[in-house]
């Protein structure tokens, strides 16, 4: 297996992102506006830290629908 920045030797991109399809909505079980590593660790698959593009330790609703629109479902 090849070495990638995740460590798992799948290719990096849409093509080796297998992510738990939910809505933002799903995801922010606190209902804060925005989603948390807790929060996150509850999707199968999600990539906390490349999601968090501007690195403040929180995704926002865009944040996450980038990462869900460059992900592929899980299955």
């Amino acid at each position: 297996a090849k070495s990638t920045a995740r460590g798992d030797g799948e290719p990096e991109g849409p093509a080796g992102d297998r992510t738990e399809q939910v809505t933002f909505d799903q995801a922010d079980k606190k209902r804060d506006g925005k989603v948390d590593r807790d929060e996150a660790e509850d999707i199968d698959g999600f990539n906390f830290k490349k999601a968090d593009a501007d690195d403040d330790r929180w995704i926002s609703r865009a944040e996450f629908q980038t990462a869900m629109a460059g992900s592929r479902p899980r299955g």
